[in-house]
């Protein structure tokens, strides 16, 4: 996998769409996995382990970048969970069945070198019963360029390797709108939802496609048929007011355009659609700078959120060695008075 491609952990706790996405498939997965040796294949930073491990026995998280596992053992601090640097391709080939109960693989098959090696690997270890939870993302609706995450899947080829395993089942991952209230402080644990389901959605537009091998079939319900697994979080609205701003400053730009244009001779047609050309593409550049703006503004957020815990951290460090100093010094005291 690239490292580009992976949540970074600062990521994986904002209150952003893609990480809610995410979260929610690892806490349909955690419920699956309750009480199973658990094996987490290309685990990432390792969020979603430390999300797996809340339910599983215990939780294997592989990852073939060096940095990215190195993060995610200094982040992860569970008992039940171990991280470990490997090739996916390798690592598949040696597992043996009796090694884990299941296996998770998030976003990871449209990335691996040998696609058909790998889920060669995993329709031989389903085969002897260990239990899959996978996840593929449809290029249907996907924003990533051809080559990069989700480029090479959509509703046919999810169906292809679904049918290439026995005992499968098919979910759809949809996102959703949705309407928060609150009040001045913030909402904090669970809290009465009211919601009706309007519309199922087209599965062929369906957001993320999930295989589950092996389950019975009543762990399907999870998701489906009157129950629903949401997680919400508030669409920040500054970002939408840069995003108000450059549609005004469009529209403004749009009119003054035709307001000179219809002013000329039809024979000036084919110059009016080159600046129309020229307009669009200037449209496009300024939405660029206002998504760029708000990344620069998440990522100063992120890391005043990272300065103010390391500096908590260090408070707690310094109370400590002061303790320790002075139960140090008054040990010396007290050896001092005895030898006189």
């Amino acid at each position: 996998m690239d490292v580009v491609e992976r949540l970074p952990l600062e990521a994986a706790s904002a209150h952003t769409l893609p990480r809610l996405e995410r979260v929610h498939r690892y806490e349909l997965a955690a419920e699956l996995c309750l009480g199973a040796r658990t094996l987490d294949l290309c685990c990432g930073t390792g969020y979603g382990s430390g999300l797996l491990a809340r339910t599983a026995a215990s939780v294997v998280g592989v990852d073939s970048d060096a940095a990215t596992i190195d993060a995610a053992v200094h982040a992860i601090d569970q008992p039940n969970v171990a991280f470990e640097v490997d090739d996916a391709h390798a690592y598949l080939r040696r597992l043996e069945p009796s090694d884990f109960d299941v296996v998770v693989c998030f976003d990871a098959i449209e990335h691996l070198q040998d696609r058909d090696d790998a889920l060669a690997s995993l329709r031989r270890l389903a085969t002897a019963g260990v239990r899959l939870v996978l996840s593929m993302p449809n290029r249907c609706v996907s924003v990533q360029e051809k080559g990069s995450h989700g480029s090479d899947f959509d509703f046919e080829r999810a169906c292809d390797i679904c049918d290439s395993f026995e005992n499968v089942q098919l979910l759809y991952q949809f996102l959703a709108e949705g309407s928060l209230i609150r009040g001045p402080e913030p909402v904090t644990g669970s809290f009465p939802m009211r919601g009706r389901l309007a519309e199922h959605g087209e599965i062929e537009w369906a957001n993320t496609y999930l295989a589950l091998v092996n389950f019975a079939s009543d762990d399907g319900q999870l998701l489906p048929s009157g129950r629903a697994n949401l997680a919400l979080a508030p669409v920040h609205g500054r970002y939408l007011k840069v995003l108000e701003r450059a549609n005004v400053d469009l529209w403004r730009t749009n009119a003054r355009l035709g307001r000179e244009q219809l002013g000329q001779y039809d024979a000036a047609a084919a110059a009016t659609m080159l600046k129309l050309r020229d307009l669009e593409r200037r449209a496009e550049e300024a939405e660029r700078r206002a998504a760029a703006a708000q990344q620069r503004a998440d990522r100063e957020a992120d890391n005043a959120n990272l300065r103010l815990q390391e500096i908590e951290r260090l408070r707690g460090q310094l109370a400590i060695e002061r303790s320790g100093s002075i139960a140090g010094l008054a040990h010396v005291i007290r050896a001092l008075r005895r030898g006189r």
